[in-house]
């Protein structure tokens, strides 16, 4: 396992010409799907204006980049659950936790990220936010956003945050796809002045299928520095039809989202009973995947998190995490 600090300094993530390049792809997009009523795809004065060149061999995408080939390989936690007390999963060789918290957490999430950090861990966290997207959007609930932000930036390690991953369905009132786009761009905006922390504009992969029916473009923010994309294969016993491997998702992300660094926080597969590698086999798919696109992170989420079955690891795959889990191109980040 590498662990070494990126031979390159860190600077602001994307050039002005990337930026418009990337904005060209979400408006060609929208011209091509013929919709209306979507994000405007123009940043609001309140957005980050992104002014590095784009990742090279001296120049990190964001603080804490793993660099080419390399990502931080991580699980899923509960939300006072350290590391080390899931060894079956890989334990504290994990280099990336994944929690999930409410807006009053934030005590409780230093608390643990603290432990994180000390163990070499860089944390991704998700909040849900105390009033609509649009309240946040338009600045209501800064305090408390600028509270999460310094927490997150006293820990001194890189610290991806999502505010409401997975938006799509819980869509309603002044919850749109357009607050949503805003709202992360308030909280780039807001985080402008601390690199520690990586605001994380988090989607599901689903969204990216043409199948599903939804407008992804609507959903893009290509301020962003990298961008989170929750990766499910949806295949389930009784259901053989629909198996799809990690690398057909991410080509479904990828068409879209072009240059911009992908993160996935979230992935998973059920276990077949009938063939007790095929679980395995589909997350090693997903780390070869990543690590040959340039993902910067990978994160397994095991649903026992939630008391269901599904998406339970078994043995096979348990070995194979924690076998991939020693494997060279998973970076540590040290300060």
């Amino acid at each position: 396992m590498s662990e070494e600090t990126p031979p390159w300094s860190w600077r602001a993530p994307v050039t002005t010409s990337r930026r418009a390049a990337l904005l060209a792809v979400v408006g060609a997009a929208a011209a091509l799907s013929g919709c209306r009523g979507g994000p405007s795809l123009t940043p609001s004065p309140s957005s980050a204006s992104p002014t590095s060149s784009s990742p090279t061999t001296s120049h990190a995408r964001f603080f804490g980049d793993p660099g080419p080939g390399r990502l931080y390989l991580g699980i899923s936690l509960g939300i006072d659950q350290l590391a080390a007390s899931a060894p079956e999963l890989g334990g504290t060789n994990a280099t990336l936790s994944r929690r999930f918290y409410r807006p009053h957490q934030i005590a409780l999430m230093e608390q643990m990220l603290t432990e994180d950090v000390a163990a070499e861990i860089v944390p991704f966290v998700s909040f849900k936010t105390p009033g609509s997207w649009a309240s946040v959007a338009a600045g209501e609930h800064d305090a408390w956003l600028d509270q999460l932000i310094a927490g997150l930036d006293a820990l001194g390690s890189p610290a991806f945050l999502a505010l409401h991953h997975e938006p799509e369905n819980d869509v309603s009132g002044d919850n749109t796809a357009a607050s949503w786009v805003e709202m992360q761009r308030r909280l780039i905006t807001r985080t402008a002045g601390t690199p520690h922390v990586i605001a994380v504009p988090t989607l599901m992969s689903y969204t990216f299928q043409p199948h599903s029916g939804r407008r992804p473009h609507h959903w893009l923010v290509p301020e962003a520095s990298v961008i989170g994309v929750d990766m499910y294969n949806p295949w389930r016993e009784g259901n053989a039809g629909s198996w799809v491997e990690f690398a057909d998702l991410y080509a479904d992300v990828a068409s879209l989202v072009g240059e911009q660094p992908v993160i996935v926080p979230e992935a998973g597969t059920t276990a077949d009973p009938f063939d007790p590698l095929r679980a395995a086999q589909w997350f090693r798919g997903a780390f070869d995947t990543a690590v040959r696109e340039g993902l910067a992170g990978l994160a397994w989420f095991d649903s026992r998190l939630l008391g269901g079955q599904r998406r339970q690891l078994d043995r096979a795959a348990r070995t194979k995490l924690r076998e991939l889990s020693r494997r060279p191109e998973v970076y540590r980040f040290r300060p």
